[in-house]
């Protein structure tokens, strides 16, 4: 009549349970968000790896034509042997940047099939097959940052822990309440000196039979802890809710560093795009000026140099505008809505090639 009286308290367990495994809804799809997040970031990873190295690679291999030009003109007598060092020198370093483009590629190879689930025998070349970067769509800043704050998985799962939160303060300090319950009771009992007829004479005349009606109260001592049980309850309940407040902002502010990031990307690609062009231009001038006697060989190094790093730099800068689109439909609750249907029951391990959607094109592992 007083402790636990009421709906409100007696379905609190009940509602309890439902709101934690609402949470732990919102806990699996977070992870779930994460992961899809993290596969396809290694994915343009390997992807990017993979194209440094066929860059390095063709930059090593005119190296060595040059060379091996040189090196038939030395036999021809049109060229000393001297002149084959600055050659031999050349198509050295690029041999080791080669190397460090296939050091990159094989680490890169390592952590896809880490995502994977794979195990190192079977990740250990892996190649990213999607022909080209997928262009990356504009993104209106004011609707990434209302999704970033209403579909977030991590939002919405701090918004389940406030619920269940206050559900707790709501019945905390009920164990401790004064108690008054009614209670009543009816038994028979009775002997019969072990023979029927004095025991069924007991029960007709109700001699067997007796009833009870009272009241229990119970009063603790003090208020003491149920107080404390209030106000530490109360506590976690506010706790909860400036969690979610700073889920909140840290959702908003990460969509924002995002959005800055694909922007800059994005004007990046621009810039890049035109430096490759300038230097795939200045580096046949070069070498039309070095046949022509007009250059130093150190000129055609130096144009080649700054070609395969403007190429370098075009791809790595979209590469970086997909990542940060990949990152911002995670805050968003894009990744889990477009390829939540996508996520195997059981991993997949015997599959030599898996298909992996891109944003824009299906790529294959």
């Amino acid at each position: 009549m007083l402790r636990g009286f009421g709906f409100e308290v007696g379905e609190s367990g009940l509602r309890q349970a439902e709101l934690s495994r609402t949470a732990a809804e919102r806990a699996r799809d977070r992870e779930a968000s994460e992961m899809l997040r993290d596969v396809l970031v290694a994915y343009w990873e390997l992807w990017y790896a993979d194209e440094a190295l066929r860059i390095d690679r063709y930059a090593a291999s005119l190296a060595d034509r040059r060379l091996e030009d040189m090196k038939r003109k030395i036999e021809l007598g049109a060229g000393a042997p001297v002149d084959a060092l600055s050659f031999e020198t050349r198509a050295a370093e690029l041999e080791q940047s080669v190397l460090s483009a296939f050091s990159n590629w094989r680490q890169q190879s390592l952590q896809m099939g880490l995502k994977l689930g794979r195990n190192v025998g079977s990740s250990a070349e892996l190649h990213a097959a999607a022909d080209g970067v997928p262009s990356v769509p504009d993104r209106s800043r004011a609707e990434v940052l209302k999704a970033a704050v209403e579909e977030s998985q991590t939002v919405a799962q701090q918004q389940v822990q406030l619920e269940l939160a206050r559900e707790r303060a709501a019945v905390a300090g009920e164990s401790e309440r004064p108690r008054l319950d009614l209670e009543a009771y009816l038994q028979t009992q009775g002997l019969g000196n072990e023979e029927v007829p004095p025991a069924l004479e007991q029960f007709g005349t109700f001699g067997a039979v007796s009833a009870h009606v009272g009241l229990v109260f119970q009063l603790p001592l003090s208020g003491a802890r149920h107080s404390a049980q209030r106000r530490a309850s109360e506590a976690s309940a506010e706790a909860a809710k400036e969690r979610l407040h700073g889920a909140l902002l840290q959702a908003e502010t990460e969509a924002a560093a995002e959005l800055i990031k694909l922007e800059q990307a994005k004007q990046r690609v621009g810039l890049a795009s035109s430096m490759a062009e300038v230097a795939e231009r200045n580096a046949a001038a070069q070498q039309k000026r070095y046949a022509q006697g007009d250059a130093i060989l150190l000129e055609v190094h130096e144009a080649e140099d700054e070609l395969t790093r403007a190429r370098l730099s075009v791809q790595r800068a979209r590469v970086d505008a997909v990542l940060a689109s990949i990152r911002i439909d995670h805050l968003t609750g894009q990744l889990l809505r477009r390829y939540g249907d996508a996520i195997p029951a059981k991993p997949i391990r015997s599959a030599r090639w898996i298909h992996q959607p891109a944003l824009s094109h299906a790529g294959r592992f």
